[in-house]
């Protein structure tokens, strides 16, 4: 029995082994994995997205799998956020949305990574007109950042929640969310916007000499040409519903010029379009009119590429994060190592002890053969001296294992103080015969001390039927009779006399 156990003790050390060595073995490019990621994190700090997705897709495949999802699960979600950020701005948003899901499901600990991620899901199904599950992932960022603490992109997540309101038509919920915004004093890109936000939820509600108020008082403001020709069309959406073309066409030229926007431009193309046909002007007319063909051609494909992303994020929200049977069983093979390693180590602690015991019993027992010898004369060193002296020892403590005394109850306490009374009896019948169980142990130490079948039963604590069972089997046991017990444990003792 021992032999098998430190055979499967050392099964797992072997086992345990492998599974630390095969990780490095399996992905001998980690080191570079790593440093990938981190090279794109200190670009990021700067604002700037890594665009070479051959190193981002070698880390990902260095990464990507069952060991690396458990081991390196913060770096490889990284790399599949900046992957799927490459992705975006190739407009390719279908596959920049698997990636934004697979880093997802890895739950990275950063809440601003979390954020980030939440934030680029939200503006993709915010594109495809898809406000109800813009505003669930926006919320989502929304408390993340709050979480990281990082005001800015709270506040400007607040804008972003606002604006997919608006769109839903929530007006008064909007409309207090905008109250708290304006108490953010972030920068000037911030106030922009937040005025930006005012007038587009005039322009919802078709107050739109309220809408332009708000949106031409930001027109000169510092902000990205991007900014600016939104901001432009927003103008021109309210001049053209007050049909006034006229107006409307400076930022109308502005964004044909400035914006890669087809959407934008395409509604550009539509002022001018009305203008031409308002002054009857024929050439511009037509040339107009097949720029705006082009421009809806590339809108389309774009809100084609963006309903199939949102078509997977819709699918995502319903099913998060599913069952991942790798995931499973690494953590079940994690557990049974560290299940392995723990009974390896109380294995070895317990045989520290077993050892260190048999020392101290060993000792014990010299001591005890060393004070029964003394005992017997030159002349008493036969058999029936030595049983009458084993007889007379066990009647001498017989007061100390009274069937009413409390120890009964202690079985730790019991088997200690029969060893120290009857040379260890307990223990040697333990290492002699290791089938023997604490019932069995009770029933010998009951039947040396000549008790009666009642009382044995009313300290065992069962049956006199059970009693006689268990001595029957016991006996089995021992190779011996019930009748002979009592004999058989004499002898026993006697055996180290």
């Amino acid at each position: 029995m021992l032999i098998f156990s430190k055979r499967i003790y050392y099964t797992f050390r072997v086992l345990l082994s492998i599974m630390i060595v095969m990780p490095f073995v399996s992905c001998s490019h980690w080191h570079e994995a790593k440093a990938t990621v981190i090279e794109a994190d200190s670009l990021l700090a700067r604002g700037i997205i890594m665009r070479d997705t051959a190193v981002l897709g070698g880390a990902i495949r260095a990464l990507d799998n069952h060991f690396g999802r458990v081991f390196a699960r913060e770096e490889l979600a990284r790399a599949y956020y900046f992957m799927g950020r490459n992705f975006y701005y190739l407009n390719d948003f279908s596959t920049a949305v698997d990636y934004y899901i697979q880093c997802d499901k890895l739950q990275p600990k950063d809440p601003l990574y979390q954020g980030r991620l939440n934030s680029c899901m939200g503006y993709l199904c915010k594109q495809d007109s898809c406000f109800e599950e813009a505003l669930i992932f926006y919320q989502r960022a929304n408390d993340l950042f709050e979480e990281n603490g990082n005001e800015k992109r709270y506040a400007n997540g607040l804008l972003s929640i606002i604006e997919c309101k608006i769109f839903l038509k929530e007006y008064n919920a909007a409309d207090s969310l905008l109250r708290i915004a304006d108490g953010f004093s972030i920068d000037t890109a911030y106030h922009a916007r937040a005025i930006e936000t005012r007038g587009m939820y005039f322009y919802e509600m078709q107050q739109y000499d309220s809408a332009l108020l708000y949106l031409e008082s930001i027109k000169d403001f510092p902000r990205s040409i991007g900014e600016q020709c939104f901001n432009a069309h927003q103008i021109l959406q309210c001049y053209a519903r007050l049909n006034k073309i006229d107006v409307a066409l400076p930022y109308a030229e502005y964004i044909i010029k400035n914006s890669c926007c087809a959407g934008l431009k395409s509604n550009a193309y539509y002022v001018m379009i009305r203008y031409a046909e308002h002054n009857n002007e024929v050439t511009n007319l037509a040339k107009y009119s097949y720029l705006r063909e082009d421009a809806d051609r590339i809108n389309r494909c774009y809100m084609e590429s963006y309903a199939e992303a949102t078509t997977k994020l819709k699918t995502y929200i319903a099913d998060p994060h599913p069952f991942r049977v790798g995931n499973i069983v690494i953590a079940g093979c994690l557990l049974l190592l560290a299940i392995a390693v723990f009974w390896g180590i109380m294995h070895r602690k317990r045989n520290q002890k077993m050892a260190t015991e048999m020392v101290f019993v060993e000792a014990e027992l010299r001591d005890w053969q060393q004070r029964m010898n003394e005992k017997l004369t030159l002349e008493e060193t036969n058999t029936a001296a030595k049983r009458k002296i084993i007889s007379d020892i066990v009647m001498m403590h017989a007061e100390e294992f009274l069937p009413d005394n409390k120890i009964w109850k202690d079985e730790k306490e019991l088997f200690r103080l029969a060893d120290s009374c009857f040379g260890f009896l307990i223990y040697r019948l333990r290492n002699t015969y290791r089938n023997l169980n604490n019932s069995e142990l009770k029933i010998c130490l009951t039947t040396l001390l000549n008790f009666s079948k009642k009382t044995i039963a009313k300290v065992t604590y069962c049956s006199e039927d059970s009693v006689s069972t268990t001595k029957q089997r016991l006996a089995k046991k021992l190779g011996t009779s019930p009748r002979e017990l009592r004999d058989f444990l004499m002898e026993f003792i006697m055996q180290i006399v």
